[in-house]
């Protein structure tokens, strides 16, 4: 599958990415496949979902939060991405993700669709972490924000300083889909 992508830049198929819609390639790349009728998938923008990823991309770049960009498109009163497609998480049962390391990732070597963001902006999004300017004005940086996961919740946890040091901490119930004080946030 990887070489798949690699070497021809097709879609293997699943869900498309927030941003894409799957839409007909032609014929199907195996002969057997085609005479069965079936046909190639491939990658276009979505026109509704689209321009909320350019925005994304352009806040992230902008140093907004992860949690504050969740704020600002619930104020906006934009769909989550399922909410707006409901047949993207058909299989989805529970909160359960499993997120591939970078370093598994696989990119074809030609563009097989339309960027909805440049490269280096991906690139340079990617490589942003939470930074918070606490009272004191120094600026700490927490090296696993994004990477932990609470057991219980299954929510991301924040990453804050305590005694002099780093932690971690799970905000039970809090959600940044709700604004700050909004009477649906329970504690």
């Amino acid at each position: 599958m990887a070489a798949q992508i690699r070497e021809q830049g097709r879609n293997l198929g699943g869900r498309p990415p927030y941003g894409y819609r799957l839409v007909d390639g032609g014929p199907h790349p195996n002969e057997k496949h085609a005479a069965w009728g079936r046909r190639r998938h491939r990658l276009d923008v979505d026109p509704v979902s689209a321009p909320h990823v350019r925005w994304i991309f352009a806040r992230r770049l902008d140093g907004v939060s992860t949690a504050g960009i969740a704020r600002l498109l619930n104020q906006r009163g934009v769909a989550s991405p399922g909410s707006y497609d409901r047949q993207r998480n058909r299989h989805r049962v529970g909160p359960v993700r499993v997120w591939n390391p970078r370093a598994d990732w696989v990119v074809s070597a030609e563009h097989t669709h339309p960027a909805l963001v440049s490269d280096q902006d991906f690139l340079t999004a990617q490589q942003i972490t939470a930074v918070t300017l606490p009272e004191d004005g120094r600026t700490r940086r927490y090296a696993l924000t994004g990477l932990l996961i609470c057991q219980v919740c299954g929510r991301r946890l924040d990453g804050h300083w305590v005694n002099q040091k780093p932690a971690y901490r799970c905000r039970h119930g809090h959600t940044s889909a709700h604004p700050p004080n909004s009477s649906s946030t329970s504690r």
